[in-house]
């Protein structure tokens, strides 16, 4: 797998509903390295630091292969590089085939696959349109989250390659049907909750929205 751009933001304010709020989505293509820091990339903003950045979320990557998918439902939409908010736009990112706990090295740095992006409100403000969050709650186009195992640059056009697969774990794709259509699969919470490299903080939304 290839990197096709490297994509970092600013805080600024988005609007939807009537409602606004900062954000550190609208990422935008550089041609500079980049430096991925175990709690985020540097001068990267993150704002809603519940949900995004910190060691678990220290780097998001998102496949280009699905652009064409959302394209053709927002044909209007400018889909620049970084526009799902991304750090990492890479040429083919499979969650059906990355495990959690899978280790890929990208240009200095070691990084690991702990989670999905789940939907949030913000997507719709992007796109401006309530579809956006159904549409993709209802593909396995979630992204990836990761920590970093090993600071360092990341260079345009640099190569993202696997070097250590968690085969027995669970792939991306199977952990985030947990929050579409496999809530009530007990034996697949079960395993997901014992995934060591899961972050801790979708283990708890497991536990508090699945096991009721």
């Amino acid at each position: 797998m290839q990197i096709v751009s490297l994509n970092i933001a600013t805080r600024k304010p988005i609007t939807w509903r009537g409602k606004t709020w900062e954000t550190g989505i609208f990422k935008k293509e550089t041609n500079q390295a980049i430096f991925l820091t175990k709690t985020g990339v540097k001068s990267d903003a993150v704002v809603d630091l519940k949900h995004h950045g910190g060691r678990d979320k220290a780097v998001y990557a998102f496949s280009k292969s699905h652009y064409p998918f959302f394209k053709k439902q927002f044909p209007k939409i400018n889909f620049s590089n970084g526009i799902f908010g991304e750090n990492l736009t890479i040429d083919n990112l499979d969650e059906k085939k990355i495990h959690i706990g899978d280790i890929f090295r990208v240009g200095e740095a070691l990084i690991q696959v702990s989670q999905p992006r789940l939907s949030c409100k913000t997507l719709n403000a992007v796109f401006q349109s309530d579809l956006m969050m159904k549409l993709f709650i209802n593909t396995t186009f979630s992204g990836v989250y990761f920590s970093v195992l090993q600071e360092g640059f990341v260079q345009p056009n640099d190569s993202f390659e696997l070097v250590n697969q968690n085969k027995e774990a669970l792939t991306v794709a199977t952990v985030y049907s947990l929050f579409t259509y496999n809530k009530t699969n007990r034996s697949l919470i079960t395993k997901a909750l014992s995934l060591e490299a899961l972050s801790p903080s979708l283990k708890k939304d497991i536990q508090r929205k699945l096991l009721i």
